[in-house]
């Protein structure tokens, strides 16, 4: 009983750190976001690169990226763990609205939301897991720990054991 405690409650608290960006979005603050991702492509191919907003300043003459992507679902996966799914929509009046969610091979995780217009990247909303939920993840087997006599003795009373009355 108490393996199921400590295990729901270091998968849940993880499983509500990877999802909180979904039900954290907020309107965009470039100075302060750090993991604000773009999606694009290259003049010489259709592959789907990701990087970071801030990265956008970089851009050369030669170097001509297309942020207005051919594909409506992409999923990308980089060397070390972190993984990246890109969802395109083509909107009535021609932009496309481009939603990343990444999540890292350390401990983030994020949304990032923007509209292409021409080939310009307006940036909307984002959100940033919250980094209280690993919390749990660190507190569990502490509480597990302070849980198992209440869960011992609440056990015995379903099954019928008297820890008090043995014959010794």
């Amino acid at each position: 009983m108490l393996s199921v405690v400590l295990l729901g409650s270091c998968v849940g608290s993880g499983v509500i750190y990877i999802q909180s960006p979904k039900w954290q979005i907020e309107e965009v603050d470039i100075e302060n976001d750090k993991t604000f991702f773009v999606a694009y492509t290259t003049l010489d191919s259709d592959d789907i690169e990701i990087i970071f907003y801030r990265q956008i300043e970089n851009l050369t003459e030669i170097d001509k990226r297309r942020f207005k992507l051919p594909e409506e679902h992409y999923s990308k996966v980089w060397e070390g763990g972190g993984s990246a799914t890109v969802t395109s929509k083509l909107e009535a009046d021609g932009s496309q609205l481009v939603q990343i969610f990444s999540i890292g091979d350390t401990p983030w995780a994020s949304l990032s939301e923007y509209r292409v217009i021409g080939d310009e990247i307006q940036p909307l909303r984002h959100g940033s897991a919250n980094h209280l939920f690993l919390l749990g993840v660190l507190l569990s087997p502490f509480i597990t720990w302070l849980l198992q006599k209440p869960v011992r003795r609440l056990v015995n009373r379903v099954v019928g054991v008297d820890i008090g009355s043995s014959g010794d």
